[in-house]
């Protein structure tokens, strides 16, 4: 057979012809080629080209050969590893805007495409002429004979990504779609996209650079690898092969072909499926870019600049790789793939866009522009990269406005201002931007509102002066050099008040604007002057102990003095009046106390130091007062003592000769006296500076004695010594050690105080077997403090000195937290060995285990996924452990949700005191609940049922009110409740509407409760706690009015309402007015409607339910504004007392249960003197009620009555609908009360009651009677039994020797047990029979062999009495009067 494929040009469909031809093995399939691919051979390059990209998406196939004249001349394979899922991320969209496609799940898998092609000299061709056909042949017959296989193996990887999609179309599309194809439209499937890593690309890269002619056999004119700014682009495949996608990835899902122009519905399918190819490209992304920050540098060191190149590049790759560029030939492709891109994630909920930055990944929210004016001073803001004409198309530049990078505001200056300290040239440009935005403001207004943000940056901005360690902050600047005054003579180095900005910040200030922006004042000579003289300036400014500072003071005040007005120079004058600032030859004198060189005349005068050239600084001097002449007194009395001069004493002589560093040193060069050590043999290993004598000097000689007096240094200060014996030179370091030790008694005992030198390195140790130097507070003389990492006293220090040195024995408390901290045990081993060491040290407080306990410390090892024989290990805080766990089971729940660890019996005596529990408890269970309700509803095997999740809610439930009131308070708030809401949805196939019950977790408070939930009620409970609430509270009832009617409610109710006691009743005892007709009325219409309206806030949307049902019904009841009661009731001929009853018991209870209604529908229904026959006599009833109030008896003292009223309330219930239920007269019960009481009054028991066994208490000596039917028996051990809902909701038991089947009388036998359970108010859900701790078991082989033939009437008042005997054993064990 042979098929051939072909397309026309008219009506622009395919179609397809079949032939005969020649027989063969093979399947021929002809196609014929476009004009442009029509040569004598097809090209084997690009023919290899072609299978290996169309391979990509074909899963079932995995080997291509290509045969030439029967010889295999091409080989494809594909290699496809098992996918991995993918979990979707909370805050995409797995839906599309049209609602018609979910993404139901996610995968991806890793692929590679190996291709072994011929030698080059076969397969030239991509960029070459065609070979002819003979020298085809000729070269594969030629390469065939080769003795080694002229293969050359090309390999590709990359990773496809798939979606899996299901599909709900609308109406419309559904039925274009079926008529178009003929066929259903597919309800699921696989979107997919192929990502190519970067490394890949490289390698397609460099292929091309070996082989430029050939080029690369997976990139090229429909190659598998597309190039991402070039001319091969990927495409869609299951569209036209030339449909590209915009992106650098290829896509393939269930398009339909646009053949048919005419249809609609194609074009619509595959503009919504394309979501698919948005969401995938998103979540590619987002993964990638992650990856490359989690692997960005965070420590700066020599390797950072390579890792963070690398990092740099593959972020560059996966911006480049999503950024979308125009799709071919239809542009809105890219256009619907780059709205899906942007919109598949939440932004109500996740604002965030990871891009590349200056400072790493970082989301788009937190980066800015690029900007001149900012670059100089914010380096903590990361902006976008820098672009250059011709570069490629940027992913920024494409983003949507809710992803935009933002420009600079003030905010983000006073933030960067906040976070560091600037550094000179920063706060430069932090001033020329401020300056020039605020002269860039032309309205007053808008420059006055700004100028308010002034405080914000000047109370925050910092920033360091030049190379220096000083730092001023502009909130304590108010000044500024004025440009015009003291330039250029003030220099940036000279001193500046405190409250003036340096002048090297406002140089590059427009002089202009400075004071309007910066709201500043000039600084005045007399500022200056008062800060140089003021107590903390600096020496090196200080102008009464510099003299050359002091001299070009007198320089700068020269230049400007005649700029400076009257005022300001007698201010200045007055200032410096009486302080010695001015420099001469014997010191500093005040201005009036200094001469010029005229005036010495006896050279004893103190003369200005100063240049006395420069005649500026001469009228300064002048003006400031100082003298040019002696007064003539001063003259004659300096004459006439001339006589009386000498010259300065010897100590004054040897003060100068300190100063001077004159001295010769061992070490070469000059010292100071004060520097230098006197040349004794025990100081010079010290390595100290040591003075060059040329003679021995001997310990106390007269040398050195005069040394000394001197000044020379006999032995080192303490510090000085510590110091030394912290050299890196380990010879040094024992020498300068072994001289505090031989000298500590004799020179430093007193001194020694260890604080001051906690931190400085001194005592000889030992870590980790390696000598080292410790500081006082790192190394203790106990050696087992080595196995933690501590170090240890060095085996070389005499105990001796280690008592002198007062160090301590073990590291304090907080240095054992801190090694918790930064180095932890990394496995199991060290572990043990740590926990087990610290169990027997007393060095750790309740508080700082306390702190342990959350510090992760427990290494916990695991395989790791894919390396079965490879372990891993990580490490958890004992807060998060239990120790052992035997008593679990491998499957059970705990060992998935805790960890369980077993150190051994000293370790763990560590862990219990930093407080691992030996089990969970309810609060653990709470806890990890909270923290993720999906994983522990995964991890239970809940998540089709939650059945084996509301166990361990019960669980919760049971232990609830144990728990902490912050515990409460979480559970309050977490969705961790199962909650069940009603869903409806249409089947397709059987056009019908599919109803089903969904379940949830969500919070108790979005949860209503059915107000009858016996079968759970300590879930109800629960639920109640933490805020559910009851659905009929919450349903509101609108009705309409009728007519009136009256008379059977006021003589009956009564008669219902005498057994229950006002706890039960919503309004107290209010119908006991209803007499009055002012309070309680009955009318009546022709139509009654109700309108059930749910009010809460958490009912679903009225989109899928109706805000409100209406019903007609025959009676309902309402309460008028002045507080009359309402029943209303439709006028029909057969008036349904059950509506009256309901409408009643909503009225008068909190909640009722359907057999109040029931009961009260009875009586209702009942004449009034059957009643009085069958016991219901209102008037005895009142009368009774009354006596019991007078006497104090409460409700307790017709218990009675009451049980026997409700028992026959209850059996009319039950025995309403049976036709063979027999009749039961109120004689037949009391008949068989008063013989089941005798049999228990005599201890008579029939032999089949005999099996009914109490073990407990079975000796009970003169108070046991021969009470068969309650007597022991030789086995009790009983096992609880499957029975396959026989019984409902109700245990079973039997003897673990019984071996018989359960009769099938068990679910009638059930019947009675949980009616009697609502007659006796026995609510707890595990009663079961006979009396054992409170619990009761009934005997059902008693009730199968010998009650079965009882009518049930009188099976019920049997098994009544007999619950009521086994209850009584709650109070005693003995069958006396008490049980009786």
């Amino acid at each position: 057979m042979s098929i051939g494929f072909g397309a026309s040009d008219r009506q622009k469909s395919l179609y397809t012809l079949e032939g005969s031809c020649s027989q063969s093995e093979w399947t021929s399939i002809e196609m014929v080629l476009k004009e442009d691919m029509q040569v004598p051979i097809p090209k084997p390059f690009d023919l290899a080209r072609f299978l290996a990209a169309t391979m990509t998406f074909v899963s079932s196939v995995e080997n291509a050969h290509v045969f030439f004249d029967n010889k295999i001349f091409m080989k494809i394979a594909k290699s496809r590893q098992l996918p991995s899922s993918i979990r979707i991320p909370k805050d995409m969209i797995p839906r599309n805007k049209e609602d018609t496609m979910h993404i139901k799940g996610l995968s991806v898998v890793t692929q590679e495409i190996t291709d072994p092609v011929k030698r080059k000299s076969f397969w030239d061709g991509s960029k070459r002429e065609a070979p002819k056909v003979a020298k085809v042949t000729e070269a594969v017959s030629r390469a065939m004979t080769y003795d080694h296989p002229p293969w050359l193996t090309h390999s590709a990887k990359y990773a496809v990504y798939s979606a899996q999609v299901t599909t709900t179309s609308n109406k419309d599309l559904y039925k274009g779609l079926k008529a178009m194809t003929k066929k259903d439209p597919p309800s699921h499937f696989d979107f997919e996209m192929v990502y190519f890593s970067k490394e890949e690309q490289d390698a397609r890269t460099a292929e091309e650079k070996i082989d430029p002619d050939m080029g690369s056999i997976f990139r090229g004119p429909q190659g598998l690898f597309p190039q991402l700014d070039g001319e091969y682009m990927s495409r869609i495949f299951g569209q036209s092969t030339a449909q590209t996608t915009g992106i650098g990835g290829h896509m393939s899902g269930r398009f339909i072909p646009t053949v048919e122009r005419g249809s609609r519905s194609n074009v619509e399918w595959n503009q919504e499926l394309l979501y698919g190819g948005g969401f995938l490209a998103r979540l590619v992304y987002e993964q990638e870019i992650r990856k490359v920050q989690e692997a960005w540098p965070t420590v700066n060191v020599a390797t950072v600049d390579a890792r963070a190149s690398a990092s740099r590049e593959k972020a560059l790759y996966a911006m480049r790789y999503f950024t979308f560029q125009p799709s071919t030939p239809d542009a809105k492709v890219a256009r619907i793939l780059q709205e899906a891109f942007f919109d598949c994630f939440d932004h109500s909920s996740n604002v965030h866009f990871p891009i590349l930055t200056n400072s790493g990944i970082c989301n788009t929210k937190d980066v800015r522009e690029i900007h001149a004016d900012f670059a100089s001073f914010m380096k903590t803001v990361p902006t976008q990269l820098p672009t250059s004409p011709g570069d490629p198309p940027n992913l920024v530049d494409t983003l949507p406005e809710k992803y935009g990078v933002r420009t600079y505001t003030c905010s983000d200056v006073v933030k960067e201002l906040q976070g560091r300290i600037l550094q000179e040239d920063e706060m430069i440009g932090c001033l020329r931007w401020w300056v020039g935005f605020i002269s860039s403001l032309e309205i007053d207004e808008e420059r006055e509102t700004t100028l308010t943000f002034l405080s914000s940056l000047t109370d925050n901005a910092k920033s360091r002066i030049g190379n220096s360690t000083r730092v001023i902050e502009l909130r304590n600047i108010t000044k500024f050099v004025d440009g015009n005054i003291w330039l250029p003579w003030l220099q940036s180095d000279d001193a500046l008040p405190p409250d003036t900005i340096p002048f090297s910040f406002t140089r590059p200030l427009d002089r202009r604007h400075i004071s309007p922006s910066l709201l500043g004042q000039p600084m005045t000579v007399v500022d200056w002057l008062s800060h140089l003289i003021s107590p903390q300036i600096d020496a090196a400014h200080d102008i009464r102990k510099n003299s050359a500072y002091s001299n070009r003071v007198l320089s700068v005040l020269g230049n400007i003095w005649p700029m400076m007005s009257s005022d300001m120079e007698s201010e200045a004058k007055d200032l410096m009046q009486d302080f010695p600032w001015i420099a001469t030859n014997l010191g500093f004198r005040p201005p009036g106390g200094a001469y010029f060189p005229e005036a010495d005349v006896f050279r004893d005068l103190p003369v200005v130091s100063v240049n006395l050239f420069d005649q500026q600084i001469l009228t300064v001097l002048g003006e400031f007062g100082v003298k040019r002449h002696l007064k003539f007194e001063e003259l004659f009395v300096k004459a006439d003592k001339l006589s009386t001069y000498t010259d300065p004493d010897t100590m004054e002589r040897l003060e100068d000769i300190r100063k001077y560093a004159v001295f010769p040193c061992n070490k070469g060069g000059k010292y100071c006296i004060p520097d230098l050590y006197l040349p004794h043999g025990e100081i010079r290993p010290l390595g100290l500076p040591i003075l060059a004598w040329s003679r021995r000097i001997d310990k106390d000689s007269e040398d050195e004695q005069l040394l000394i007096d001197m000044g020379f240094l006999r032995h080192p200060p303490l510090e000085k010594l510590i110091e030394i014996a912290g050299d890196p030179d380990p010879k040094v370091q024992r020498a300068a050690f072994g001289y505090l030790a031989s000298k500590f008694d004799e020179l430093y005992d007193m001194e020694y105080d260890p604080s001051k030198y906690e931190d400085m390195p001194f005592i000889p140790a030992t870590r980790d077997g390696h000598d080292s130097v410790g500081a006082y507070e790192e190394v203790y003389s106990d050696p087992s403090w080595a196995l933690m990492g501590f170090q240890k006293v060095h085996h070389s220090v005499d105990r001796k000195i280690i008592g002198r040195l007062r160090m301590r024995e073990a590291p304090s408390a907080r240095q054992v937290i801190e090694i918790f901290r930064t180095s932890p045990p990394k496995d199991v081993n060290t572990a043990t060995k740590w926990f087990a060491f610290l169990a027997t040290k007393q060095v750790l407080s309740p508080g700082d285990l306390q702190q342990i306990a959350e510090i992760p410390i427990i290494p916990i090892e695991f395989i790791s996924q894919g390396h079965s024989d490879f372990a891993e290990s990580r490490l958890v805080p004992p807060r998060e452990c239990f120790i052992g766990g035997s008593q679990y089971g491998d499957d059970h729940l705990y060992r998935r949700l805790f960890t369980f660890v077993d150190f051994g019996d000293h370790a763990n005596r560590f862990l219990k005191a930093c407080g691992i529990k030996a089990k969970p408890d309810c609060s653990d269970i709470v806890h990890i609940l909270i923290k993720d309700p999906k994983e522990f509803l995964k991890k239970a095997g809940a998540e089709g049922d939650p059945e084996k999740y509301l166990v361990e809610l019960r669980g919760i439930a049971v232990g609830y009110e144990g728990l902490s009131e912050e515990d409460k308070k979480r559970m309050k708030n977490a969705p961790i409740f199962v909650g069940y809401r009603t869903s409806r949805s249409s089947d397709p196939e059987h056009s019908a509407i599919v109803v089903r019950d969904e379940f949830q977790l969500i919070q108790a408070s979005k949860i209503l409760l059915a107000d009858d939930m016996e079968n759970r009620r300590i879930l109800s409970e629960l639920y109640e706690s933490v805020g559910s609430g009851y659905l009929s509270a919450h349903i509101k009832y609108n009705w309409t009015r009728c007519e009136e009617v009256r008379k059977a409610i006021l003589e009956k109710l009564p008669i219902f309402m005498h057994e229950f006691d006002e706890q039960r009743l919503k309004q107290g005892s209010v119908h006991r007015k209803w007499d009055d007709k002012s309070r309680m009325l009955v009318k009546g219409r022709r139509d009654l409607r109700v309108n059930k309206k749910l009010e809460s806030n958490y009912r679903i949307s009225a989109e899928r339910q109706r805000e409100s049902n209406e019903f007609f019904v025959s009676a309902e009841i309402t309460t008028e504004e002045n507080g009359c009661v309402v029943l209303w009731l439709k006028k029909t001929e057969h008036l349904d007392m059950y509506d009256v009853a309901v409408a009643l018991c909503r009225l008068l209870f909190k909640t009722h249960k359907k057999h109040d209604v029931l009961s009260l529908m009875t009586i209702l229904e009942t004449d009034k003197e059957v009643l009085r026959k069958r016991g219901y006599d209102e008037r005895e009833m009142a009368a009774r009620k009354k006596q019991l109030e007078e006497s104090g008896g409460g409700r307790h003292g017709g218990g009675t009555i009451r049980f026997r009223s409700k028992f026959l309330d209850f059996f009319r219930w039950q025995l309403g609908g049976s036709k063979t239920a027999g009749k039961v007269e109120p004689k037949e019960i009391d008949d068989a009360v008063k013989e089941l009481m005798d049999q228990c009054a005599k201890g008579q028991a029939t032999r089949e009651e005999q099996e009914i066994r109490n073990k407990e208490h079975s000796g009970a000596d003169k108070k046991r009677k021969d009470v068969k039917y309650c007597a022991e028996l030789k086995s009790t051990a009983l096992e609880t039994v499957d029975v396959g809902g026989a019984a409902g909701l109700i245990p079973v038991w039997r003897q673990i020797t019984a071996h018989k089947e359960i009769p099938g009388e068990l679910t009638d036998f059930a019947n009675i047990v949980h009616g009697l359970n609502g007659v006796l108010d026995l609510r707890d859900p595990d009663l079961m029979g006979f009396n054992r701790h409170r619990l009761i078991f009934l005997n059902l082989a008693h009730y199968t062999e010998h009650l079965d033939s009882m009518t049930p009437g009188q099976a019920y008042i049997h098994w009544y009495y007999i619950i009521l005997h086994e209850i009584a054993h709650n109070k005693t064990p003995f069958h006396d009067k008490t049980t009786n």
